[in-house]
């Protein structure tokens, strides 16, 4: 879905604008750079680092950020826009500065706009995770490359899914290991961050409970075992950042924001036990929308109110009287606001039938209209009325999913990115089996497993949208829907029944007859 890129002056969404960032010292040297833009900003930072000299440094004290313009002098294609603002803060390592680089409005004097490119960025600079260290006794002891290697070949025998047209050994690996190396090189633990674990379907034909059960627990077992393997081989060892996706998308669904918090409560408390068992408390940290703008030092509601009619096009969008909650409001509205798509873009690519995004459409209008059907914002209306809502959500979900991508890749610029939709592996996002490489995803039962592949344009198979199922006799994890289940047991050939384990949740035990 990548489209040819348009001058400054049809850029209308506010991240469109975004070209990257760096960190580098207090005397001007580039550390790295990161983003959009990572190479353009290496080949031309003694321009900038010229003019950034020029000024005055951020201050040790204050996190306002200052703007620049920087005129960027290249016969590369891609700095037509020569026009830059340079956004910088100081790191709380009080050692080095961190920086955010926007392409300039051109010939667009709204000054409206333009204090919103300040508060964006501010916003960005005040919750980015970057590191500019270097750890000299860790780097001089170890062979980065051979442990990079080794991460590389755990992660393809643990928790690496592969999609029908996957390009992992096509250009995906090489991604990947310069993600990893990006870590080892210097010595630093690695850091992966995946967007997880929302929420709990509201279809009770999908789940067992709107509680964390025996799948959470496996997949985030699962997880800890692949970060343990790693501290194993690597000394700095490994964590992981589960980045909820519940309050982007819970008015959308049909779930309401406190049963987002509640899920997201029980699930810490489930892997703080985990975590308890198999050491490593620190392993796993989790982030949600609200967290990552928390880190904001001003008022986002009264941010929002004075920006938001600089961009009336990127308003918050709700099709399903949910109960919301006002902080999960304000950072959505935020979301959309600061790094939502262009929805024209986004509809000329399902009006000239894009392949792409008409397949995601249709996936995410399927998955919505199944849902939709049972929850109890909508099963009071007719099918055809809940087909329409479907569609309308769906394209709303999709804006979402990239605006939510759009801030991960703002503020966890360096962290080797995982997903749980089954992408072709090429990068930045890699494709895992959070419930492991053995378990097997199945619409029948008895089971029927030869033609399955356990995953769609949609998503890997995972606890919030099914239940496991333990067979006797059968030693692989089972996903399946719940109403599956029940069919099952009501037809005869299974008995058993739903398992309730005070320590991994609630699971279906069932046995052939």
């Amino acid at each position: 879905m990548t489209a040819d890129k348009k001058p400054a002056t049809a850029m209308t969404s506010a991240h469109a604008r975004y070209a990257g960032g760096f960190i580098r010292t207090s005397t001007g040297s580039l550390i790295y750079d990161f983003g959009p833009a990572r190479g353009l900003i290496t080949s031309q930072w003694a321009q900038i680092a010229g003019q950034l000299m020029k000024s005055r440094a951020p201050s040790d004290v204050s996190l306002k950020p200052f703007g620049l313009d920087i005129e960027l002098k290249s016969s590369v294609r891609e700095l037509d826009t020569s026009r830059y603002l340079v956004y910088e803060v100081r790191h709380c390592d009080k050692l080095h500065i961190v920086g955010y680089l926007q392409q300039a409005r051109l010939g667009d004097v709204d000054q409206a706009k333009y204090a919103f490119d300040s508060f964006l960025a501010s916003l960005v600079l005040s919750s980015i995770r970057v590191d500019g260290n270097v750890d000299h006794n860790i780097f001089t002891k170890l062979n980065a490359e051979r442990i990079t290697d080794a991460v590389i070949s755990l992660f393809e025998v643990t928790l690496q899914h592969k999609s029908k047209y996957d390009k992992w050994h096509a250009g995906g690996r090489d991604v990947f290991r310069r993600c990893v190396d990006g870590f080892t090189s210097r010595g630093k633990m690695i850091e992966f961050c995946l967007p997880a674990f929302p929420c709990k379907s509201s279809n009770t034909q999908k789940v067992l409970s709107d509680v964390p059960d025996r799948g959470e627990y496996l997949a985030l077992t699962n997880l800890h075992n692949f970060l343990r393997e790693i501290e194993n081989i690597y000394s700095p060892g490994a964590k992981l950042w589960i980045i909820s996706d519940g309050h982007v998308f819970s008015d959308c669904i049909g779930v309401d924001d406190d049963d987002v918090d509640a899920y997201g409560e029980q699930l810490m408390k489930m892997n703080h036990n985990i975590a308890q068992k198999l050491g490593g408390q620190n392993r796993i940290e989790f982030q949600s929308l609200i967290d990552i703008f928390a880190a904001a030092s001003f008022d986002l509601q009264r941010e929002l109110d004075t920006h938001r009619r600089a961009y009336p096009e990127f308003l918050l969008q709700r099709h399903l009287p949910t109960n919301t909650t006002d902080i999960a409001d304000t950072c959505r509205s935020v979301l959309m606001l600061g790094f939502g798509p262009d929805q024209s873009q986004l509809r000329n690519e399902l009006d000239s039938h894009d392949a792409g995004m008409t397949a995601l459409y249709r996936g995410f209008s399927k998955f919505m209209l199944e849902d939709l059907v049972r929850n109890k914002y909508t099963k009071h209306l007719s099918r055809t009325q809940v087909r329409k809502i479907a569609a309308r959500v769906a394209f709303e979900m999709i804006q979402r999913n990239q605006a939510y991508s759009n801030l991960v890749e703002a503020v966890f610029p360096r962290h080797i990115r995982l997903s749980i939709h089954a992408h072709d592996n090429s990068g930045p996002k890699f494709g895992v089996n959070l419930l492991g490489r053995n378990a097997k995803a199945t619409d029948t039962l008895p089971l029927v497993l030869e033609h399955q592949d356990g995953g769609d344009i949609l998503h890997v198979p995972t606890p919030w949208h099914n239940c496991v199922v333990q067979i006797d006799g059968y030693p692989s994890v089972i996903v399946t829907k719940s109403n599956i289940v029940r069919e099952a047991l009501a037809s005869g050939k299974f008995c058993g029944g739903i398992v309730d384990s005070p320590v991994e949740g609630l699971y279906a035990h069932i046995t052939p007859q």
